[in-house]
């Protein structure tokens, strides 16, 4: 299971293409999507979407957050921190 400790740590520029958030005007969310950043480690990415968690609980051993984007939201993305690889 990734964890803070072992999961990378990224930032997401994507689209919100449901246009259905409360951020702008009416006319603006029908002429484009808005754009958005999200931050917090890979929790799991698929062909689909790219699934990212903040808020770590090593109690529970869950996330607090997680957000599922559409890959195909995604407009860039950076590395903030890549752990290293397992050694054995």
């Amino acid at each position: 299971m990734p964890t803070p400790l072992n999961a990378p740590l990224i930032g997401v520029w994507w689209e919100d293409i449901n246009k259905d958030d409360q951020w702008g005007s009416d006319y603006n969310r029908l002429l484009q999507p808005v754009e958005c950043y999200s931050c917090g480690h890979i929790v799991e990415e698929t062909s689909t979407y790219l699934k990212i968690g903040a808020g770590y609980d090593y109690r529970a051993d869950t996330w607090a957050s997680e957000h599922a984007i559409p890959i195909g939201a995604i407009t860039d993305r950076m590395v903030f921190y890549d752990p290293p690889g397992e050694t054995e």
